[in-house]
């Protein structure tokens, strides 16, 4: 919708109280700051929320920042590679992860997403389940749903994919921050 900013404005001020909540808790437990987050987009309300609020709060100290969602409904990976907003041509057949099934990004969003993000990386469907597993098995459980996981997928698949590792700057120094921000459904 044309204009339509206000309330998309109003909702991404309180996502952006998640990355206050990252910055108290570690400074809280006096530990370094990430060097990297790893954050799920939809239309990318949420990935532009936090990715602005550290921009905002750390400027050349922020971490790299990689915006993440599925392979299926890789929207904001889409107009990244034209460097426009469009909307994704035809639907890859939908996905597992229903909350980042999306086919467009919010303009609002875009503005600070073009710039802000370093990388840009889909997860496919398949490797959904072993990271709610993986973390549902933990030695203190994390209850996580579909459509939280898709950035434990990206660093899975770096520990495993030297290219991706690479190209994502990751090292034995890297303090990675992954955001999950959805609870299994009922």
């Amino acid at each position: 919708w044309s204009g339509y900013e206000k309330i998309p404005a109003r909702i991404h001020a309180g996502y952006g109280i998640v990355a206050e909540e990252i910055l108290e808790q570690t400074e809280k437990l006096d530990s370094p700051k990430p060097t990297h987050v790893l954050v799920n987009a939809g239309v990318g309300g949420f990935a532009c929320a936090v990715c602005g609020y550290l921009w905002h709060k750390l400027g050349a100290a922020r971490p790299l920042f990689v915006c993440v969602e599925p392979t299926e409904a890789d929207s904001v990976q889409h107009c990244s590679k034209l460097h426009k907003l469009e909307p994704l041509p035809d639907s890859k057949g939908g996905t597992m992860q229903v909350g980042l099934n999306c086919m467009e990004v919010s303009p609002l969003a875009w503005r600070v997403l073009e710039t802000g993000v370093d990388h840009f990386v889909s997860v496919p469907d398949g490797a959904i389940g072993s990271c709610m597993k993986l973390l549902a098995e933990h030695s203190s459980p994390i209850a996580a749903g579909e459509s939280g996981v898709a950035g434990l997928g990206v660093l899975l698949a770096a520990a495993s994919q030297p290219e991706l590792k690479k190209a994502l700057q990751l090292d034995e120094s890297s303090r990675v921050m992954v955001v999950i921000c959805e609870a299994p459904p009922d």
